[in-house]
């Protein structure tokens, strides 16, 4: 089992090199320099504040995810919530979703599998409306018509994906069938799906989810809109979507903690469409992860010592939970 989390570790260093190699090819050293010293620190705390803003509508819009399993504390929705995110940033393998879902059944004495359910139907409807905005930004920009033709064919394959899981949850026959065919493995976590989407099954909760992820993503878009202030990159409003779509979808791969690598390549990229340099964009990229980066992980920690919780026992539980 150790072997097995030190080839994924191992594997996810090589990916974030590898990405890193690729965003650092063109990028003239001195000139990156030059950029991050244009940083104007007095733009962080208004460029921190609604991304913070967020994390907490996060928070509160998970009470809807759990409806079938109960109401809980905002507060302690907020601290499972921002331990989570923190121990991505540290931790390999992705294991903050696991940790979040430790932290709040720990807390509330709740099922363990009810509230990690709740957080599949989170990255679902998150997936979804993301791909909405991707959709949006990619006809906004001038990119390559087979780019756009993916986009859309991401969107479709994604919708199709969203329709018959509406379909499987509000039919009992269509659910029992489709558990007839497929294999035992993959029942399991449709059934985690499904039952994390149970509490949707009401058209004001999918109404609230619905519009609070479009909230929270507009939210975390301005971070990078105020950071390019802060860095004097002239970027629109509009390339703060942009740049939160590209990242988003970069965030997929696998990688090293802290998704070093695929963020700075994704950012980077992002950021060159709109006529900036390598070196100035890979500069905005450090900057914009390096600050997100503290801000998450010293907020994580301070619920972690609030909540009187030790990150090595959550990780030790994890692992005895064999869900890694």
């Amino acid at each position: 089992m150790l072997r097995s989390k030190l080839l994924n570790l191992s594997a996810g260093l090589c990916i974030s090199g590898i990405f890193i190699f690729f965003a650092v090819k063109n990028v003239n050293i001195h000139e990156f320099i030059k950029y991050v010293h244009h940083l104007d620190a007095f733009y962080i705390i208004p460029a921190l504040l609604p991304g913070l803003i967020a994390y907490l509508v996060r928070a509160w819009r998970w009470n809807y995810f759990l409806s079938p399993v109960g109401k809980f504390r905002i507060k302690g929705l907020l601290s499972a919530t921002m331990i989570g995110f923190m121990s991505n940033n540290i931790l390999p393998a992705r294991v903050g979703e696991l940790i979040r879902a430790l932290v709040l059944s720990k807390k509330e004495s709740v099922s363990f599998v009810s509230v990690l359910t709740s957080l599949i139907a989170e990255r679902v409807m998150d997936g979804f409306t993301i791909s909405i905005i991707a959709l949006l930004a990619i006809y906004t920009l001038p990119l390559d018509e087979k780019i756009k033709f993916f986009g859309v064919l991401f969107f479709l394959i994604f919708l199709t994906l969203q329709i018959l899981i509406f379909i499987i949850i509000n039919s009992k026959s269509v659910k029992g069938k489709l558990f007839d065919v497929l294999p035992e493995g993959l029942n399991r976590y449709l059934s985690m799906i499904i039952s994390g989407l149970e509490g949707l099954k009401r058209f004001k909760n999918s109404g609230i989810t619905f519009m609070s992820a479009f909230l929270i993503w507009f939210l975390s878009s301005l971070y990078f809109y105020f950071m390019g202030v802060a860095m004097d990159i002239p970027l629109p409003l509009s390339a703060s979507f942009s740049i939160l779509v590209s990242v988003a979808l970069g965030l997929i791969i696998p990688s090293s903690p802290g998704f070093i690598g695929v963020y700075h390549f994704f950012c980077q990229k992002a950021v060159e469409m709109y006529g900036i340099d390598a070196s100035r964009a890979f500069a905005y990229a450090v900057v914009t992860h390096f600050v997100q980066f503290i801000a998450v992980t010293v907020l994580g920690f301070f619920f972690l010592f609030y909540e009187n919780l030790s990150l090595l026992t959550l990780s030790k539980e994890e692992k005895v939970r064999g869900l890694k």
